[in-house]
């Protein structure tokens, strides 16, 4: 099993906020300083810039596996960026920034982002929903003649401003159908972490007194709790309605108990991280415990562990080698 972390950063190829443009390299190599695992960063921070991985609900590589899709913040304003796993070239895939949620569709080299809808308070107008065809831009990008963004982008839809909304947005396993979050009073609480498979869903079943004193987690996490409640990494069977437990923070560690968590599609591992942003695996199988990472630095958000379709990698954000706690990288494991 070997285990590799992405961070986010470096200097641009092109003196303009394209569409295309790129990045190079930033892959390095750094042994995890609790497990020992090769860590592969595949980009980082040096260079002020900050970057954070999608929520774990959502698809983090392209349908190709070739490509893992971040958000990012460099000279170009915020944008939707791409890592190559295996070159670490890094591509701006908006030019226009975008809102809330991106996502990469199952079947095919598209990505859907929303954009519009500016205002200083937040979403006022209509908003669109953009589909950018990836293995276009990518063949371009390659060979060195990227066009303007209108070639790459087309409009799915228009969101009417009398939607209150903020981008929170997901793609269906087949691609069909584009589901976006409102708000308002007529809409229900949020609640279930993550759809793993046709049927399962995996959620965290979380112990209340989690804050961790010094290490910068939000002051609402600070509630008093003890170990009689149940915790872990929790799997409900939407057609049995079985619930199963498929792993849980192990009682010696400082983390207390799961925090983010997500499963394979083939129904054989779980993962987690917890609130000392320590990153755990575990095999539903044989009920094995795993950690792929200890204790890190604090972030300015949180690890999100999810696996790839073929339920072989893990992708984190970690704060490892960051100079600056709010910087934040990207993390893979293989399993």
């Amino acid at each position: 099993m070997a285990s590799w972390i992405f961070p986010a950063e470096r200097k641009g190829s092109a003196a303009f906020a394209q569409m295309g443009r790129t990045w190079p390299s930033e892959k390095k190599i750094v042994p995890e300083p609790v497990t020992g695992l090769p860590l592969t960063f595949l980009t980082s921070t040096d260079g002020g810039y900050s970057q954070s991985k999608i929520y774990q609900t959502h698809r983090q590589w392209t349908s190709d596996g070739k490509w893992l899709i971040f958000r990012g913040v460099r000279e170009t304003g915020p944008q939707a960026m791409a890592v190559n796993a295996e070159t670490g070239q890094i591509v701006q895939l908006t030019e226009s920034g975008f809102m809330g949620m991106l996502c990469a569709a199952n079947k095919t080299m598209k990505l859907y982002v929303m954009s519009g809808g500016g205002g200083a308070r937040g979403p006022s107008g209509p908003r669109q929903i953009l589909e950018i065809d990836l293995a276009k831009l990518f063949a371009d990008v390659a060979a060195g003649s990227v066009k303007p963004a209108a070639n790459y982008q087309r409009i799915r839809g228009t969101i009417p401003a009398s939607l209150p909304g903020d981008g929170n947005m997901g793609l269906d396993v087949n691609d069909d159908f584009i589901y976006f979050r409102v708000g308002g009073p007529r809409t229900a609480p949020r609640s279930y972490e993550a759809v793993i498979g046709k049927d399962e869903v995996v959620f965290a079943m979380c112990e209340n007194g989690r804050l961790i004193p010094g290490t910068g987690q939000e002051p609402n996490y600070a509630s008093a709790g003890t170990w009689e409640k149940p915790t872990g990494v929790g799997v409900i069977n939407l057609r049995t309605r079985q619930m199963r437990i498929a792993g849980q923070v192990p009682l010696w560690s400082g983390g207390r108990s799961d925090w983010h968590v997500a499963g394979s599609g083939d129904g054989r591992w779980a993962a987690s991280d917890d609130f000392k942003y320590e990153v755990w695996l575990y095999d539903r199988h044989n009920g094995e415990t795993t950690m792929l990472a200890g204790p890190q630095n604090v972030g300015a958000d949180h690890i999100h562990p999810m696996f790839n379709a073929e339920g072989t990698k893990i992708e984190v954000q970690s704060a490892l080698i960051s100079k600056d706690a709010a910087a934040q990288e990207r993390t893979q494991s293989d399993v």
